[in-house]
């Protein structure tokens, strides 16, 4: 005998009195009409009602900051799965592949991601929570920091340059003034009187520590 298989407007022919059918939309409802057959009679059909699995959730979800505002993140791909939706803080974003990369977050802090399945019909189910953190900006202190000239109303200084600065604060007596350089002329300062000078590295996500200051007099009048 062989068995006909319908569903869905789809006939299968099998010769064994089982049979695995793939291709199916998960999280669906099925009903397969099985009637056997020969050459001389078929059968009335046997009707079986069948839901597929949801699609299951993601697994070996892994990631990395790779930047202070970016974090990348990978898992296993899901058979017959070509969207994914990841949510985080209380947004969401989708992607065609197993990867993502996350752009424009704080730096020094945790994320928690969480990643499901979809097709166009079906949402599958969510994955547990993967914490990660993005970099944690550092910037060392300058050093070697000098004067170099000197008058009766301004100080030269200069100073090594800091890895991931983008800028320099000078501070001395109550004043602080930013500069792109790796030195700065402080002016406007009073005469025969010891200033004490001391930079730190910044950029847009930190000020750096104080180097050690260095303690120089002006000339007098």
């Amino acid at each position: 005998a062989e068995y006909e298989i319908t569903y869905g407007g789809e006939v299968l022919m099998f010769t064994s009195n089982n049979a695995t059918i793939s291709g199916l939309k998960p999280d669906s409802d099925y009903e397969f009409r099985i009637t056997a057959k020969n050459s001389f009679a078929e059968s009335e059909p046997a009707v079986i009602s069948v839901r597929t699995e949801k699609i299951p959730a993601p697994v070996n979800i892994k990631g990395e900051g790779t930047g202070f505002t970016t974090i990348n993140l990978t898992w296993d791909a899901i058979d017959g799965i070509g969207l994914y939706r990841v949510g985080y803080d209380g947004k969401e974003l989708t992607t065609q592949t197993n990867s993502i990369e996350i752009t424009d977050l704080n730096h020094s802090s945790a994320y928690t991601f969480k990643v499901r399945g979809e097709t166009e019909e079906s949402q599958g189910i969510w994955s547990g929570g993967t914490t990660i953190s993005t970099v944690t900006p550092v910037l060392s202190a300058p050093e070697l920091l000098v004067a170099n000239e000197k008058t009766s109303d301004s100080i030269t200084v200069s100073w090594n340059a800091v890895t991931g600065a983008e800028s320099y604060k000078v501070s001395y007596g109550s004043e602080e003034i930013a500069v792109t350089e790796t030195s700065a002329v402080l002016t406007g300062l009073t005469p025969y009187t010891e200033y004490s000078i001391k930079v730190r590295a910044s950029n847009k996500y930190i000020d750096g520590p104080y180097s050690n200051p260095v303690n120089v007099r002006t000339e007098p009048v």
